[in-house]
């Protein structure tokens, strides 16, 4: 409903129940280059128990974690980075998502 009502995508991350992925992904989302692609999307890091990331997961159409996603504020497909490895890696897919949503936008 935020993302709706601001017009802002929502960027979510989710990770696997009792797992190490947020030590894996927490230094290569706090990077500077990855924080300025994101910042002015709608935060979302589901619950760490292990049915409410999957059900999340399976929304999105995930099927391996850790995972980040960019769902549009208009209800178009998200963009999903499933097992990301690097911060370049997200930067990459943020570039990637917002130039397919201008795209769509502007057709």
């Amino acid at each position: 409903q935020a993302s709706q009502a601001s017009g802002k995508p929502i960027f979510v991350v989710l990770e696997r129940w009792m797992s190490r992925d947020w030590e894996t992904l927490h230094p290569m989302l706090e990077r500077r280059e990855v924080y300025s692609r994101v910042a002015n999307m709608i935060h979302c890091r589901p619950s760490t128990a292990w049915s409410s990331a999957s059900g999340v997961a399976s929304q999105l159409g995930i099927q391996n974690l850790p995972a980040v996603a960019i769902v549009p504020a208009d209800g178009q497909e998200p963009e999903v980075l499933e097992l990301p490895t690097s911060y370049e890696a997200i930067v990459r897919f943020a570039d990637q998502a917002s130039q397919r949503t201008l795209t769509d936008a502007n057709p």
